[in-house]
C-alpha cells in the first residue's frame, strides 16, 4: 500500500506540498510563508537530532518517515516538515506549528533548563508512546476548546503554565473534557496571574 500511495502521489509531490503547508497554514492561522515542507521519497534525520538512547530508538531512527519542527532563519522562526506521504507531511507541519506555539512558554526557561525539558520529552524512543495517547488527548483538548477561543491561544497559554499547573489541567482535559472547558476559558481570561 505505501508503494502504491508513493506511485499516486509522485507526479503531484509538489502540488500536494503546497497543499499540506496551505492545510496548516489554516488550521493555525499562520503565514504560508512560515511554512517549509515538502514531500521527499525519504527522510533525512539532520546530525543535530537527539541520539536515541535505546535500542528501539535506533530503529526507530532508522525507519523515520515524518519529521517535523522549528527552525530560525533570517531572525524568524519557520516550521521545517518533511514527509514521505501526503498525510505525514500535513500532520508534521502541523505538530511543527504546534511546537513553534509552544515556544511561548518554553522561551521563559533558562538554556539549562530548556536542554534538560527536551531532552527527556522529545526523545524518538517516545514516539510509540506519543502515536498511541497523543492523538486521543488532542481529541480531548479540542472537546475542552472554551467557546470562540483560537487553538492556538489556547495552546499559547497552556504552554505558559508551571509544569504543576499544566499537569493538573491536562488532567481535567484528560478525565472530563467539558468540565475542563470552565479552567480553559478562565487561563485565557487570566492569563499567566491563573
Amino acid at each position: 500500500m505505501i508503494l502504491q500511495l508513493k506511485k499516486l502521489e509522485g507526479p503531484h509531490r509538489t502540488a500536494l506540498a503546497q497543499i499540506a503547508k496551505r492545510t496548516a497554514s489554516t488550521v493555525w492561522d499562520i503565514p504560508a510563508e512560515r511554512l517549509d515542507g515538502a514531500l521527499p521519497s525519504r527522510v533525512v534525520v539532520p546530525a543535530n537530532f537527539p541520539a536515541p538512547t535505546s535500542i528501539c530508538g535506533r530503529i526507530f531512527r532508522a525507519s523515520v518517515v515524518g519529521l517535523g519542527g522549528v527552525e530560525r532563519r533570517n531572525n524568524q522562526f519557520v516550521v521545517v516538515a518533511r514527509g514521505t506521504n501526503w498525510q505525514l507531511l500535513a500532520k508534521e507541519l502541523v505538530k511543527g506549528t504546534a511546537e513553534l506555539i509552544c515556544l511561548h512558554g518554553l522561551n521563559r526557561l533558562s538554556d539549562d533548563t530548556y536542554r534538560t525539558v527536551i531532552d527527556t520529552t522529545d526523545r524518538i524512543d517516545l514516539e510509540p508512546w506519543m502515536l498511541q495517547s497523543g492523538g486521543e488527548l488532542w481529541r480531548r483538548l479540542l472537546a475542552a476548546l472554551p467557546d470562540n477561543a483560537p487553538l492556538a491561544h489556547v495552546l499559547m497559554h497552556l504552554a505558559r503554565l508551571p509544569a504543576g499547573r499544566l499537569e493538573a489541567v491536562i488532567g481535567e482535559v484528560i478525565e472530563d473534557p467539558g468540565a475542563a472547558r470552565a479552567p480553559l476559558a478562565a487561563l485565557i481570561r487570566n492569563g499567566d496571574s491563573e
